[in-house]
């Protein structure tokens, strides 16, 4: 899935940035003029389902503290 977030200037050109997700490695990816310039784990979130920026905050732990959920931080609120 490629999300660009730039200016839309009416032509095929894509935007300067770009940010790309691998959902099958749940990575997310930030490009500048095709070239990636950083790289981030991604979570799906287990309230609203989107995949956002993994925030280790947003780990439910069990009682022996062994992850069992994720939130993103709007869902947390």
């Amino acid at each position: 899935m490629r999300v660009d977030c730039g200016s839309y200037s009416g032509g095929n050109t894509m935007s300067r940035v770009t940010e790309m997700i691998d959902v099958d490695l749940m990575i997310g990816r930030t490009l500048i003029d095709g070239k990636i310039v950083a790289e981030y784990k991604v979570e799906n979130c287990d309230n609203c389902k989107r995949i956002e920026m993994l925030d280790r905050a947003g780990y439910l732990k069990a009682f022996g503290g062994e992850p069992v959920l994720w939130l993103c931080i709007q869902c947390r609120k």
